[in-house]
């Protein structure tokens, strides 16, 4: 039996070695992962503006879409909306359509 003052090496040792295998692990499974962001989502991102922020604007500007709808938009689950819908979402960021439909 090992008084406190002793130190098992060898337990030290392994522990480094599973510390260190574990970070080369995760760090090549944080390399694999990618996230794709949409052109408005990249706009608000630079903007430092939310989807309520983009909300609150075009309804500042007299149009309404509807906050789910937005966040389906931003988020990229409804690539097919109206020409009409991208109008507007252009005119509340300041962009032309070719900045905002992907």
């Amino acid at each position: 039996m090992e008084s406190k003052n002793n130190i098992n090496f060898e337990h030290c040792a392994k522990q480094m070695r599973d510390a260190i295998f574990f970070n080369n692990k995760t760090r090549n499974v944080m390399a694999k992962i990618e996230i794709e962001v949409t052109k408005i989502q990249k706009i608000l991102i630079e903007r430092g503006l939310t989807q309520t922020d983009l909300y609150e604007i075009i309804k500042s500007n007299g149009s309404e879409i509807g906050k789910d709808r937005i966040n389906r938009i931003v988020n990229g689950k409804l690539t097919n909306y109206h020409t009409n819908t991208a109008k507007i979402l252009g005119k509340a960021l300041d962009v032309g359509l070719d900045e905002i439909v992907d």
